[in-house]
């Protein structure tokens, strides 16, 4: 399944001229993008302690990006105010600066913080969303997994009435095999393995 990834909109504190509209048209962009979840706060400066926009941020469990008018160091400092863990790293949409800043509280989560200002497009600013998105959609792949092309044969187990066992079936498929193995290097077979019990017509209908 494609990974999903929340975007935070730290509302300018202004709220008029361009920054208002550059705000409902990323907003907007946003909301009719494959993979980008938009949620809208007030600016950092004024999310207080306990108050529905902080609990808002201390609920993304994963990472997640963040668009703030602010500068990086005051986003910094409200994010360590707010009691937020993780890896903060900066971009500048128009410059293409980066920068990674401390948190107080280091954790695996990444903030990806990108600074809007007059200088910044619509574009640019998805355009650095979507390269986010693609990165979070990467997959790491075992070097210890099964080798396509390579699966064990499935060996049949019977009963004393010559038909297969379930319990039996089951016990050799999954013998030496990982749970993940289980799930996506040999789902195929296993799904055929269920679907041959499933439909299999019982030895002794009743009368």
């Amino acid at each position: 399944m494609a990974s999903r990834l929340p975007v935070v909109v730290a509302q300018n504190a202004l709220r008029a001229g361009r920054e208002s509209e550059l705000e409902e048209t990323l907003v907007a962009e946003l909301i009719f993008s494959n993979g980008l979840d938009a949620t809208l706060i007030h600016g950092l400066s004024q999310v207080a302690e306990g108050s529905t926009d902080h609990l808002c941020l201390s609920g993304l469990m994963g990472d997640f990006a963040l668009l703030s008018w602010e500068d990086a160091n005051s986003v910094a400092e409200h994010l360590n105010r707010l009691g937020m863990s993780g890896q903060l790293a900066y971009t500048d949409p128009a410059t293409l600066e980066r920068r990674r800043l401390p948190l107080t509280q280091p954790g695996p989560k990444k903030i990806f913080l990108l600074l809007l200002h007059r200088e910044v497009t619509t574009s640019s600013i998805m355009s650095e969303l979507q390269v986010l998105l693609e990165a979070q959609n990467v997959q790491v792949i075992s070097l210890g997994g099964p080798i396509p092309g390579k699966r064990k044969p499935i060996e049949r187990s019977e009963d004393k009435n010559g038909e297969r066992s379930r319990k039996a079936c089951c016990r050799d498929f999954t013998k030496g095999r990982s749970f993940r193995n289980i799930l996506f290097g040999e789902a195929s077979c296993f799904a055929a393995i269920r679907f041959e019990l499933c439909v299999r017509k019982p030895s002794h209908p009743h009368r």
